[in-house]
């Protein structure tokens, strides 16, 4: 009969041989620094008047665009986006699609806004936030991270903007 101590004793012996056995064929995760840069165009845009103040507006827009980066390469952008601004200043948040060539996508949520006024009496000039992943497709599956963004309007609907930060996947 093996005594408690033995019977520990050879669990433990066990499962550290099982580990050493098995960990060659456990995948260790992909980490890395991603950067990308998106171009677009507003698709869609409403606004409704809040009425307290002159130029102060809540809206929705969609926008559709192009985006490339390292590591992954160039993609289709899509975001749909919510805000919140007085003359041009004031903040949003919302979600950007992005789509690769081979169909896998990216999910990330975007919060942030507009740090100084541009075209027009409600139009941003520029602005910056954070981002998170909240899901992926394909060889995106899985994937966390997140990081934070800058973004410059062009005119009434165009912009362009930076994002950097890391990701994991399982």
């Amino acid at each position: 009969m093996i005594g408690k101590t033995n019977h520990i004793m050879l669990i433990t012996i066990s499962l550290v041989l099982l580990l050493l056995l098995a960990g060659p064929f456990v995948q260790a995760a992909e980490r890395g620094k991603w950067a990308g840069r998106g171009v677009m165009y507003a698709t869609s845009f409403q606004s409704i008047p809040v009425g307290d103040l002159e130029g102060h507006i809540l809206f929705l827009f969609e926008a559709k665009g192009i985006g490339f980066g390292e590591p992954w390469g160039s993609c289709l952008l899509k975001a749909i986006t919510i805000g919140d601004r007085t003359k041009g200043v004031g903040s949003t948040e919302g979600y950007a699609i992005w789509t690769y060539p081979d169909g896998s996508t990216i999910t990330t949520k975007e919060k942030g806004g507009s740090t100084s006024a541009g075209p027009g009496k409600t139009g941003a000039g520029e602005g910056e936030g954070t981002w998170t992943f909240v899901s992926g497709t394909g060889k995106f599956q899985g994937i966390q991270g997140g990081g934070t963004s800058k973004f410059w309007v062009l005119g009434p609907g165009q912009w362009y903007g930076d994002s950097e930060g890391e990701y994991t996947l399982p």
